[in-house]
């Protein structure tokens, strides 16, 4: 489990709700995390849990009775991406294009960490997928003379 998923899951279990509320992985491109607690909770419970995450640093909408949650992430924690699964040759693409076109690198949206968080809670094949992905929309966008979002290198086992 990684650091963001940890610290929402330990947020929800001070809750003390009759049934643990879901959290689950967006299926939004604009969300990371999303959990049922509107469905589980009482209101109290829920603006209870909202204050708190928010105070964590979590940014919170609500869509389809989910509360659906998104955190800036600059550089990712510690665990987030399993060290082993960015050795694969999409990871050090995608390092490769951020080294090499400093002079083109634009503030992030956030939807590139945001692919490779949920990827990296998945699987390696999952992972490199994302980091394949990203470097064909980067790759193009430079062929544009377009940039690329200014995305950590720790997310693809670079840097520090």
């Amino acid at each position: 489990m990684n650091p963001y998923r940890e610290e929402l899951r330990s947020i929800l279990a001070e809750l003390g709700t009759e049934r643990p509320a879901a959290l689950r992985r967006s299926r939004s491109e604009r969300w990371l995390y999303a959990t049922d607690l509107p469905m589980t909770a009482t209101e109290e419970s829920v603006v209870t849990f909202v204050a708190r995450a928010g105070q964590a640093g979590w940014t919170i909408g609500k869509e389809n009775g989910w509360l659906q949650l998104d955190r800036k992430i600059s550089a990712p924690l510690p665990g987030t991406i399993p060290a082993e699964w960015a050795d694969c040759p999409a990871a050090a693409c995608c390092r490769s294009l951020l080294e090499r076109h400093r002079n083109r690198l634009t503030v992030s949206d956030g939807y590139a960490e945001r692919m490779l968080v949920k990827a990296g809670e998945e699987s390696p094949a999952s992972y490199e997928e994302a980091c394949r992905r990203l470097h064909t929309r980067w790759a193009e966008a430079l062929r544009y003379r377009q940039g690329i979002p200014a995305v950590h290198l720790t997310f693809f086992g670079g840097g520090e």
